[in-house]
């Protein structure tokens, strides 16, 4: 550990820690740069445009001052960049996981839902909590700011856990990318609890294999206080097959939970699905049986509501508070999120963007769905291109009828992307292609009658659409009312 070191810059930054930078491009006079190998791009290279912008102090692995012509005295050098940045800003933070109740939640599917439950019945118990998730960031009083990404970089995370101290906020949680285990962004930071929701494919195009993948996720155990709880979904294929190596590798408790399985520790039973939402009890040694009643719809919600019962329940926190909790709290903005109205067909949005999420929620509306079933989504571009058919055949399969439309296409022809998910379509009649979203959108709500369900999925809670480099305002929720009140539905 460079300690001398660390404190030596810490003293340089005093009481402002957002003078340290790991992108030379947002260097000003007088910050410090972290030279660090990220996943893109090499900080080590980067060094000479940080200090050309006025950088104080270089922190770098490397000695490039010789090659580079650069003032030896700029730097600092470090063994391991990574670990001495994780360590400066916990220092310079006040080391927030510490402090404070660290509650994470990982795995392909079901992490907002789970962490906009775990905030809401945490609180319940009268405390102030953080969040950080793909939807929104909450740091700071009551404002909620949009995210740019599920898990932000190390500065930023630190940064919030930061704000949230000085709020007085009593606990985070925080939604846990692979992408954020794989890269370390929550070095230093200590969990309370974590949950493993699930794992299906997703994400290849970084982790390249199934087992990559799932040995990334597990990570988030790796970060787990001594007296920490973990949970996992051991109805998982995946996870089931890596579950006694997870708990031969971690000390502290790893706890199961299920729905099929019979030797988990908490298991969902009597379980009763309907178009306004879900209830089922809770089983497990030691504890009183919980019966649940939740405004989530679908089966998938069950596994989620149960992951965070499990880990409550352990955390000390009374069974009978927590049902009441989960009675009372709300949907997740863009999450199986009902546009209200008074059509005689519903119309819901979600986030559904994987071949497992896109099933779960048509498997989950086909039961409430008394005529037609109607899917517009897409893919996005620059992403994993092996689920695209996977997802086309997953719709043709589940719905009655099928519009293909853009999601973010980014870098690629939207063009070609419908076309591979149209590969997994082939031989079907019941599906049309609608390029433009908007246009799409439009052809479902007019297709509508009564007793049809309309799902618009991919995009949930995104106020956006990324076509090539353009970035443009597109809300599927604010489309989807503009376009029932033009037919004259009420809308709220």
């Amino acid at each position: 550990m460079d300690t001398e070191k660390i404190i030596e810059v810490l003293n340089l930054v005093s009481n402002e820690p957002n003078r340290i930078k790991t992108n030379s491009k947002l260097v000003v006079a007088g910050d410090i740069f972290i030279a660090v190998k990220g996943y893109a791009h090499d900080g080590h290279f980067f060094i000479k445009d940080a200090i050309l912008r006025g950088a104080n102090k270089i922190v770098s692995e490397r000695n490039i001052s010789s090659v580079e012509y650069l003032p030896r005295e700029k730097f600092i050098f470090c063994e391991n960049s990574k670990i001495f940045l994780a360590e400066l800003l916990k220092r310079a933070y006040n080391d927030p996981s510490g402090r404070m109740k660290i509650y994470g939640v990982t795995g392909t599917n079901g992490k907002t839902t789970s962490v906009f439950l775990l905030k809401s019945i945490l609180e319940k118990l009268g405390a102030r909590i953080g969040l950080i998730s793909t939807v929104y960031n909450n740091s700071s009083g009551e404002t909620f700011v949009r995210s740019s990404m599920t898990t932000p970089d190390i500065l930023d995370v630190y940064r919030l856990l930061g704000e949230m101290d000085l709020d007085n906020k009593k606990a985070a949680v925080i939604e846990v990318s692979s992408h954020a285990l794989s890269q370390e962004r929550l070095k230093g930071i200590l969990f309370d609890a974590a949950i493993l929701t699930n794992i299906t494919p997703e994400h290849l195009d970084y982790h390249k294999t199934m087992e990559n993948y799932l040995n990334d996720k597990i990570k988030i155990f790796d970060l787990l206080k001594l007296n920490g709880i973990g949970a996992v979904n051991i109805d998982d294929g995946l996870i089931k097959d890596a579950f006694a190596e997870i708990k031969k590798k971690h000390a502290c408790k790893i706890l199961t939970f299920g729905i099929d399985s019979d030797d988990c520790d908490f298991k969902a039973e009597n379980i009763s699905l309907s178009d306004t939402g879900v209830e089922f009890d809770i089983k497990s040694a030691g504890y009183k049986t919980i019966n649940i009643k939740s405004s989530f719809i679908g089966l998938h919600n069950v596994y989620n509501i149960l992951g965070c019962v499990t880990v409550l329940l352990n955390k000390g926190i009374n069974g009978d508070f927590i049902k009441d909790a989960v009675y009372h709290a709300l949907p997740v903005p863009g999450r199986l999120d009902a546009v209200s109205g008074n059509a005689p067909f519903k119309v819901f949005i979600d986030y559904a963007h994987t071949p497992n999420a896109l099933e779960n929620v048509l498997k989950s509306l086909r039961p409430i769905t008394k005529n037609s079933l109607i899917c517009v989504f897409g893919c996005g571009g620059d992403r994993d291109k092996l689920k695209r058919p996977l997802m086309g055949a997953l719709a043709g399969k589940f719905s009655d009828m099928v519009i293909l439309t853009s999601d973010n296409p980014r870098g690629e022809k939207p063009e070609d992307i419908l076309r591979e998910i149209e590969k997994g379509l082939e031989g079907s009649k019941n599906y049309m292609v609608i390029q433009d979203r908007y246009e799409a959108i439009n052809k479902a709500v007019n297709m509508g009658k009564r007793g049809d369900v309309i799902i618009i999925a991919g995009k949930g809670h995104e106020d956006y659409q990324i076509i090539g480099e353009i970035r443009t305002h597109f809300d599927d929720k604010e489309i989807a009312l503009k376009i029932l009140k033009e037919k004259g539905y009420a809308v709220v």
